[in-house]
């Protein structure tokens, strides 16, 4: 099988992904949403998902309309459609939001096979996956090859098609997000493998409204940031803070992992490349390899050069 390779020139022409919601999710982009079970981000990426639907606002955000397809693989229908009951639409546009509570495998091609020819036929804009453990084989996500092999080909399907994926995922434990250690469940290769993570959480309901924190993660500099929502309702969210918070710390941090996901690279190296100040640099370092998003690929002459995950080598079936 011939290998297709693109030219430097033509990959830097390529344009940047379009917006599905302006400033906050990308299009073609593999998010991951997660959250401690009972948190609410099921809701959450409901509204989402409903907004998208119907071309309206989310939480303040413009959308370009789109059908969703919605794989509800935990809830049952009864249940999803409690969720649902509770939209209050704000126009008389009917949302093109289909549901499906049959089984499907994002990691089997006839899996991949069934929710590719929806996409197409449907001309979907978003899909969701909720959870993720019911769309993939029973087998270990904490497992490195395995967490990439659940997210690998839905992916492409993304990149390919310009659809967005949003996959609901069970958080084992939460963390510190007040420092950025996020953690994803049981590996941190599902971070790395996808476009873009989401972690969510929120205080305990305070008078009518709940205040939720939604710190972002991804490739792009445009995509990191810790975002504030208020919610007065299961499909009810706004934006409270209109200027969503981006440290300088948080732009260093997203840089250096895309360099190290990209190529292998010593401390000094990455410093060299991104002009940054190299205490920063390697406090930087330090904190993705302790999160497991980047890795020690080898050691020359007592210096560490870092890189991303080991890839996937082969097709998976």
């Amino acid at each position: 099988m011939e290998q297709t390779f693109v030219p430097f020139d033509q990959m830097q022409s390529l344009p940047e992904p379009g917006w599905l919601i302006e400033g906050f999710l990308p299009k073609g982009y593999l998010a991951i949403l997660a959250s401690a079970p009972k948190m609410g981000k099921t809701c959450f990426a409901t509204a989402l998902a409903l907004a998208v639907s119907t071309g309206e606002p989310f939480a303040g955000m413009k959308t370009e309309q789109a059908a969703v397809l919605w794989c509800c693989l935990e809830e049952s229908s009864s249940e999803r459609a409690l969720v649902l009951r509770q939209y209050k639409p704000t126009s008389d546009k009917v949302p093109e939001f289909l549901t499906t509570t049959e089984p499907l495998r994002i990691d089997h091609p006839i899996g991949l096979s069934v929710l590719y020819d929806q996409i197409v036929r449907c001309k979907a804009g978003l899909i969701v996956i909720d959870p993720l453990y019911a769309a993939v084989g029973g087998y270990s996500l904490g497992e490195n090859h395995n967490a990439r092999r659940a997210l690998t080909h839905i992916k492409k399907i993304c990149g390919v098609e310009g659809v967005s994926a949003l996959i609901l995922h069970h958080l084992s434990a939460l963390g510190r997000a007040d420092n950025q250690t996020l953690r994803v469940a049981e590996s941190a290769q599902l971070a790395a493998t996808s476009s873009m993570y989401m972690l969510l959480t929120h205080n305990d309901d305070t008078g009518s409204s709940r205040a939720i924190r939604l710190e972002c993660r991804g490739r792009g500099n445009a995509v990191n940031r810790t975002w504030h929502f208020e919610s007065s309702g299961p499909l009810d969210y706004r934006v409270s803070d209109p200027r969503p918070t981006i440290s300088a710390r948080q732009l260093k941090r997203a840089r250096i992992l895309e360099l190290l996901l990209s190529e292998d690279l010593t401390a000094n190296e990455v410093i060299i490349r991104t002009g940054f100040n190299s205490g920063t640099t390697r406090n930087i370092v330090t904190s993705l390899l302790s999160e497991n998003l980047i890795r020690v690929k080898s050691t020359k002459s007592g210096t560490r050069i870092f890189g991303g995950p080991t890839p996937l080598v082969g097709n998976e079936s």
